[in-house]
């Protein structure tokens, strides 16, 4: 994971841990384990978040913002198999 480190183009990933949740039904005793991930913030918001927004005004995407959006996802893919 240290060559994940300073990308620009990828959310990095700054710690993980584990929780547990143990529950009893009748006589047998389960354990969920769960995998937390702390990431970094990214102020300007997701690119989910971005879709929503243009779907509820109804307003539809640019083909300059399809290419830059585009090319940021490629340019994060680039980096990670580099």
């Amino acid at each position: 994971m240290s060559r994940l480190k300073d990308l620009k183009h990828v959310v990095q990933i700054k710690d993980f841990f584990y929780s547990y949740d143990k529950t009893q039904e009748n006589s047998n005793t389960q354990v969920k384990v769960f995998q937390n991930t702390v990431m970094e913030c990214s102020t300007s918001g997701s690119l989910e978040d971005y879709m929503q927004q243009n779907l509820k005004s109804q307003t539809r995407l640019s083909m300059r913002e399809v290419q830059l959006i585009a090319r940021q996802i490629l340019m994060g893919l680039k980096e990670l198999h580099s």
